[in-house]
């Protein structure tokens, strides 16, 4: 789920949440959901996380959220700053104990 937030003219906050659990008791990647990358595709499975390598970490159940700062420097050209926190984990009751937490800020 992503929606812009104008602050100002020049200011856009877009706030991001993702989520997704799988129940298949297997260990086939096919489905299981794979953090990382700042890729803008939108697969069954791949979950955009700024800071991790492309598809880095690999889990059946995925949470998360993320802040984008825009800031429009001159027409079309923008500076973007990203943050994530998100929590992959095996089942969901281990999705938020400590190793499983990640909190990135670029």
């Amino acid at each position: 789920m992503k929606k812009q937030c104008h602050i100002t003219k020049r200011f856009t906050l877009l706030p991001a949440l993702f989520g997704g659990f799988t129940n298949a008791d297997s260990t086939n990647s096919v489905y299981q959901f794979y953090v990382g990358g700042m890729n803008q595709l939108y697969n069954k499975g791949l979950v955009s996380f700024v800071g991790l390598d492309f598809m880095q970490v690999n889990d059946r159940v995925v949470a998360g959220i993320g802040l984008n700062f825009q800031y429009n420097f001159w027409r079309n050209n923008y500076i973007v700053f990203k943050a994530n926190a998100g929590s992959t984990a095996w089942t969901p009751a281990d999705m938020f104990i400590k190793e499983s937490v990640c909190l990135v800020l670029v």
